[in-house]
């Protein structure tokens, strides 16, 4: 009996190996517990950790959404801000909370883990929501000597709700995923429908902010409004912190960034050096485990053949004796690391101008706002429609249209036209946002490397930064060239006086550009080989 048991060891990468009977214990994608030892597969992780997880990232939707969603007339209604300046404040918000992931997951992936991570970026959303709420709820009449409470607070509760925003996105997807073991068949199944209950408990949060708080921040005011959301953010805190025990971590590989230099510094000093046609011949780490801490090796693949030759064993390296420095000669899977970014990016790119609609909203529900919202007696806040989630262009052109009949031109007033004629411009927006972001999170998460999950993860988010930023610049830019000579311009004050309708034209051509891009890179990319 003693001969059949085979026990865990420890290899030199510092992680696990298993043998017949630890594979029925333990998981194998080296996850562990949360006092570091391999991770039972009965006692950690799959859904009776996901439930904390779904929860939380519910609560962070919901407060997130909540300022986001109606915060264009928070900034025109009591920050007395333009229509311009209100559209273009919250698409450069919108674009900072979609650029701290970058900073999150680069601290994840390399030195807390991404459960610390969301823990501690909770935390400093939580504090950016109290400052909001008390930028609503203190009286105007106070002042300081050099900036007012009311610009102070409101600025400095979105700064740090945007970097708080930073630790969870990436993570918490991602932390999602690592319950579930992908070298076991079955708990592989589960994972793809994890992110299925991701995707609704964002949009859950997402209806909820949009719909119920929204209508509070209309009728009770900002104070609730903003207070509200406070509390389920805090909820969220409490509930990572109360499952700890049930979690199954993923160690911190180091810095991900610091290996793809090595990569690139090392390639280039081999740049006179012939690659090898025989794969085997590059270097790797001998055995089953990779040099990297919490990622399994990945085989090599064809092309980028520029960066094998960081791999490629010169004479140097072989009488060097001692281990090689990584700033010389890498390992496959740390070659392959790159590969995968430089293939993954093409794929991302396109998701710039797709994520360019999302941040119409606020040009949306200024559109709303100079409608009639009278829904048999009931006022429907504009902000409302957008958990029908493009028509707009359409809808401009019938707006004006109507707006001229009634000579209303050259009064900013809304017209007879009822709001929900917006409605399918946010549906249809709803719809493609359920295909591609749930798409979106899988093809990550499966193919970044295991080490960089957080930081791919981010880089994915980034692609909405983007789009964001191209909104704000954009508007600026035709908001300066259509009102010159006199012009009212595409977006003036007063909307019945514009022609929102040809904005809304052109990111429509821009859109039909961008799917045929995306089917031509996705058909051309290649997938990674794990070992």
């Amino acid at each position: 009996m003693a001969e059949a048991t085979v026990h865990l060891a420890v290899v030199a990468g510092g992680q696990p190996q298993y043998g017949l009977q630890d594979h029925e214990r333990y998981t194998c994608n080296g996850s562990v517990d949360l006092r570091g030892n391999p991770a039972s597969r009965k006692r950690t992780g799959n859904w009776r950790a996901c439930y904390s997880i779904l929860g939380g990232e519910f609560c962070g939707a919901l407060a997130y959404y909540a300022v986001g969603t109606n915060l264009v007339s928070y900034l025109i209604k009591v920050q007395k801000k333009s229509n311009v300046a209100a559209a273009s404040n919250i698409a450069s918000w919108q674009g900072t909370c979609y650029l701290t992931p970058l900073l999150g997951a680069f601290l994840a992936d390399s030195y807390w883990g991404r459960h610390r991570t969301i823990v501690i970026s909770l935390m400093i959303f939580t504090i950016g929501m109290v400052l909001l709420t008390l930028s609503a709820v203190l009286p105007a009449s106070m002042h300081t000597i050099v900036i007012p409470p009311q610009e102070l607070l409101p600025s400095l509760g979105l700064f740090l709700t945007a970097l708080g925003l930073g630790g969870m996105w990436p993570c918490v997807p991602t932390f999602g995923a690592d319950q579930f073991d992908d070298t076991d068949g079955t708990e592989k199944v589960q994972k793809e429908l994890y992110y299925n209950w991701y995707f609704f408990a964002v949009n859950g949060g997402f209806f909820i902010a949009s719909t119920l708080l929204v209508w509070v921040q209309i009728n009770y005011g900002w104070g609730w409004g903003f207070g509200i959301p406070t509390l389920f953010s805090a909820t969220g805190i409490a509930g990572f912190l109360a499952c700890m025990k049930l979690y199954r971590y993923q160690k911190p590989g180091g810095s991900a960034l610091t290996r793809i230099c090595q990569v690139v510094v090392a390639a280039s000093r081999k740049i006179n050096v012939d690659v090898p046609d025989d794969s085997s011949l590059l270097y790797e780490m001998p055995g089953k485990e990779s040099a990297i801490v919490g990622s399994r090796k990945l085989l090599h693949t064809d092309g980028l053949r520029f960066f094998d030759r960081a791999a490629t064993i010169t004479a140097s390296d072989e009488t060097s004796g001692n281990i090689p420095s990584p700033w010389k000669l890498c390992t496959v899977t740390q070659v392959e690391e790159l590969k995968v970014l430089a293939r993954m990016l093409p794929v991302l790119l396109a998701g710039i101008i797709f994520n360019t609609a999302e941040a119409f909203f606020p040009l949306f529900i200024e559109q709303g706002q100079v409608m009639d919202n009278d829904i048999d007696g009931f006022s429907i806040p504009p902000a409302t429609l957008t958990t029908f989630n493009c028509l707009s262009a359409l809808v401009e052109m019938v707006r004006l249209n109507v707006a001229k009949k009634g000579g209303l031109m050259n009064h900013n007033s809304a017209v007879p036209m009822n709001i929900l004629w917006q409605g399918p411009q946010y549906f249809f927006i709803g719809v493609a946002k359920v295909f591609t972001v749930v798409g979106f999170i899988e093809f990550v998460y499966e193919q970044s490397p295991d080490a960089m999950r957080s930081l791919c993860q981010a880089c994915s988010l980034i692609m909405i930064t983007l789009g964001s930023y191209l909104v704000s610049v954009m508007l600026k830019f035709i908001n300066s060239v259509t009102g010159e000579r006199g012009s009212h311009g595409w977006i003036p004050e007063n909307l019945n006086e514009g022609h929102l309708d040809r904005f809304f034209w052109l990111m429509a051509g821009l859109q039909l550009l961008n799917v045929l891009v995306f089917g031509f890179c996705a058909s051309r990319y290649k997938r990674k080989l794990a070992s």
